[in-house]
């Protein structure tokens, strides 16, 4: 009989090992385990952001990593932000789109360059940090921050 008892605690720890393996990605500021987002000033008005953890496909976690760069913008008072290197997935630049991998965890970061106001002849894109937080969320963001609670507080040159 002491054999059948020690069944229930070796499937809860069984289940517990491999919950970390299904854990899909969640907003959240980084933590201990490693998860979560995370940002670092790099330079004058540059700053380098990412996300880790969690199970997606490698085309999801971009959103994820561009909201960080729109908050962190909004958070430093600038009005807009670029990605510079939006293609860097950890340690592998993804080369080929049309070949979406699925990552566990994914892990992402990218440099960001913040702007006052709109640049011009950039190469990449430039967003508007206001408009991108109030109509991109990404799932948990809702509760985080609200929707239509920020007002645009930059002129567009």
């Amino acid at each position: 009989m002491s054999g059948l008892k020690a069944v229930p605690v070796v499937l809860f720890f069984v289940t517990f090992f491999f919950s970390g393996c299904v854990t899909p990605m969640t907003y959240h500021e980084g933590n201990i385990f490693g998860s979560g987002y995370g940002d670092m000033k790099t330079g004058e008005d540059e700053w380098r952001v990412g996300m880790h953890g969690g199970n997606m496909y490698m085309s999801e976690i971009g959103p994820y990593i561009t909201y960080r760069a729109a908050e962190v913008a909004y958070e430093n008072g600038y009005g807009y932000f670029e990605m510079l290197d939006p293609g860097v997935w950890g340690a592998v630049r993804m080369t080929d789109p049309t070949k979406d991998k699925y990552c566990r965890p994914c892990n992402a970061t990218s440099r960001v360059k913040m702007y006052n106001k709109k640049p011009k002849n950039t190469v990449n894109v430039v967003f508007n940090a206001v408009d991108y937080l109030n109509n991109n969320p990404v799932p948990g963001t809702e509760i985080i921050h609200g929707t239509k609670e920020r007002k645009a507080e930059t002129a567009e040159e």
